[in-house]
């Protein structure tokens, strides 16, 4: 039970270190009547960002390097284009790691920062949507 109320507390710092400030300077460009292109950016990144996630994983287990190397420099980018730089410096250690438990380790670690990045996303959201 401690070990429980530490990791959500912990989760709970974490969600205060995510920088929305890159994301949210793409409400400029909303036009009158059209979607909130935050929104939509939000809805991507989350969808693309668990396939991405589910890609490095299976790749750090399977031990595709090739894979491996193509998720995390995508999911890098898009990463990076948001704002997200814990994500970003993960996704570079994945470029770099060349040891298997190293892999499984920043696979745990890269999954549990995308799932505070994400419960930061659907807050945002909906505090856009209503």
């Amino acid at each position: 039970m401690k070990a429980a109320i530490a990791n959500l507390l912990d989760q709970e710092s974490q969600v205060d270190d995510i920088d929305l400030a890159a994301l949210t300077a793409f409400e400029e460009i909303n036009l009158p009547g059209e979607p909130d292109v935050v929104v939509e950016l939000i809805d991507l990144y989350v969808t693309d960002g668990a396939e991405r996630v589910s890609q490095i994983k299976h790749a750090a287990v399977t031990a595709d390097r090739i894979l491996l190397k193509k998720a995390s420099h995508s999911f890098k980018g898009s990463s990076g284009s948001l704002g997200f730089h814990q994500i970003v410096a993960l996704c570079e250690q994945f470029e770099r790691v060349e040891a298997q438990e190293d892999l499984n380790a920043l696979g745990h670690r890269l999954e549990s920062r995308f799932a505070v990045v994400c419960a930061a996303l659907r807050e945002l959201r909906e505090s856009r949507v209503g």
